[in-house]
């Protein structure tokens, strides 16, 4: 059995302005749901602050806090949109399964691998859900493991620290 994912096509680039990926209360969904994503996203900025400080078990304990949002997550409010639904819902499966990865690996090199996998999930996520509100940036560091290879983070702002241990190539 194979599982894909719907891809848009087009090229992925470091957003110029902020991007929309807002948590405030939208009235498509309740309460709960918009609070639920609002964990999710400040125990993703509390993994990246300890991957920036390369704070291991910092990383670790806040990756607990994050598995536990996503797990928590119910998405039955979307099961009527059976696209959206299955997109937000493997998405959501992936982002379990990098934190599962932050919170176990050793290394913190494996450690900002999975963040990387794990932020591209929750970019899709909550570009998926679509709420308006609260800006916070798709940020990229274009060499973050390597010339040429790039790693993605959500920050609340432009200048959020860089998760994989390299200054100054933030680009928002």
């Amino acid at each position: 059995t194979a599982v894909s994912r719907l891809i848009p096509d087009k090229e992925e680039h470091a957003a110029t302005t902020p991007a929309n990926l807002s948590l405030q209360q939208h009235p498509q969904y309740s309460q709960a749901f918009t609070h639920s994503l609002d964990e999710i996203t400040a125990s993703c900025f509390a993994v990246s602050d300890e991957l920036a400080a390369g704070n291991t078990i910092g990383a670790e304990k806040q990756g607990e806090r994050l598995k536990q949002a996503l797990d928590s997550f119910n998405i039955d409010e979307i099961v009527a949109d059976t696209v959206k639904y299955d997109a937000v819902y493997l998405s959501l499966d992936n982002a379990r399964a990098e934190t599962i990865s932050i919170v176990t690996d050793p290394d913190l090199a494996e450690k900002r691998a999975s963040f990387n996998i794990l932020s591209r999930e929750l970019v899709a996520l909550l570009t998926l859900l679509d709420i308006s509100g609260t800006t916070y940036y798709r940020l990229i560091c274009p060499d973050a493991f390597g010339k040429g290879h790039e790693g993605w983070w959500i920050g609340k702002t432009a200048a959020a620290f860089n998760p994989y241990g390299i200054n100054g190539c933030n680009q928002a």
